[in-house]
């Protein structure tokens, strides 16, 4: 399992304010993994989320995709928390990849013996083990994997 750090605004995704409302955003895997033969599955995961700024970072396994899912108070801001009911939001599935800027992660992870072929640098959501084929090098093609120059 290799994890990996996703950040990003809620404001980004989300047209709910969240300041003063007890905003949590969790992320929800997809599917269980199989490693070794075992289905294995990492449960959801909290993010740290800053409630002036909307703000977050979490530590994702780079091995699963997930559903964000804010949830926050709702109604009357006069009312205790304790008497106030939760509003949901989920957002579209990300595939955290090598981590990053959770505006710029795939939707979803590529499975099987993946080949890439693009102009620049590999993107961050390039599948661990995937190979990645730069078609604009000055010196013919660069090969990437793992996120490293290979040849």
């Amino acid at each position: 399992m290799g994890l990996v750090t996703v950040f990003g605004r809620v404001g980004d995704h989300s047209h709910e304010p969240i300041s003063g409302r007890a905003a949590r955003l969790w992320f929800r895997p997809k599917r269980a993994q199989v490693v070794d033969g075992v289905a294995m599955s990492s449960g959801e995961v909290l993010s740290d989320l800053d409630d002036d700024t909307g703000e977050f970072t979490v530590l994702l396994d780079n091995r699963s995709s997930y559903t964000p899912v804010l949830d926050f108070l709702v109604g009357p801001a006069e009312e205790p928390p304790e008497r106030r009911a939760r509003g949901f939001e989920e957002w579209p599935e990300v595939y955290p990849g090598n981590g990053g800027e959770i505006s710029g992660l795939s939707s979803g992870p590529l499975f099987g013996p993946t080949l890439l072929f693009g102009n620049g640098t590999p993107p961050p959501w390039t599948p661990p083990g995937g190979v990645y084929f730069d078609l604009l090098s000055p010196e013919g093609v660069d090969i990437y994997s793992d996120g490293g120059l290979i040849s």
